[in-house]
């Protein structure tokens, strides 16, 4: 049980954290921004379609308050922030060098090129079970969500070499990566929610790692 908060764009979690394990990220909304956002909560488990001897959850879709503004204009205040496109490259490279994978072969512009193309109104808002070793998460949940078929190297450099440093990027190089790739898409919303753990039973999205996510104040 507890208390979690997620930060999303559309489908597409990118930090969460549960009780006080989390970052603040208030600073990119106001106000005006509070509306009812759909919360993601798992019901009965049943056996996964695609792989029989795995499960899946049925998925149930609350409506409830957070807040919720434009991709764009979320970018505009994180670069107001100090976070901008060169930070996020820097930190790219950083993270290569840290968890020894070849920047040349999977590159930044390779991670926006991926992130551009997600549909993230139409990808599962199912993020499987917690517990999950530390870069396993990205291999099972993350990877298959990302669009790498315009990468012509061996995509297992990605999927394996790359997958600790992956689930170490930051908030928000991982928005406005995507962001960046294609100005002109037309920029889905990004929200954050919070809600009691437990409500409805399992969550989906949650990751015991307890990585950072956003601290507001809105009724549970």
């Amino acid at each position: 049980m507890g208390s979690m908060i997620h930060l999303s764009v559309g489908r597409l979690e990118i930090d969460w954290g549960k009780n006080n394990a989390f970052s603040d990220h208030s600073a990119l909304f106001q106000t005006s921004n509070v509306t009812n956002i759909p919360y993601y909560y798992a019901g009965a488990d049943k056996p996964d379609p695609v792989a029989p001897s795995e499960r899946a959850w049925e998925i149930i879709v609350e409506h409830k308050e957070g807040l919720s503004k434009p991709l764009a204009e979320v970018i505009d205040r994180i670069n107001l922030l100090g976070h901008t496109p060169l930070v996020c490259e820097e930190e790219f490279r950083w993270l290569a060098d840290l968890n020894d994978f070849d920047a040349a072969v999977f590159k930044f512009s390779d991670l926006q090129k991926a992130l551009a193309a997600v549909d993230v109104t139409a990808i599962s808002a199912n993020y499987g079970e917690a517990g999950e070793d530390f870069g396993k998460f990205f291999r099972r949940e993350i990877f298959p969500r990302l669009d790498f078929s315009h990468f012509s190297g061996d995509v297992s450099h990605i999927q394996y070499r790359a997958a600790h440093g992956m689930e170490n990027i930051s908030a928000y190089t991982s928005a406005n990566a995507g962001a960046q790739s294609d100005r002109s898409r037309p920029a889905g919303p990004m929200g954050i929610q919070r809600y009691r753990a437990g409500r409805l039973g399992r969550e989906v999205g949650f990751h015991s790692d307890c990585r950072s996510t956003i601290p507001i104040s809105y009724r549970n």
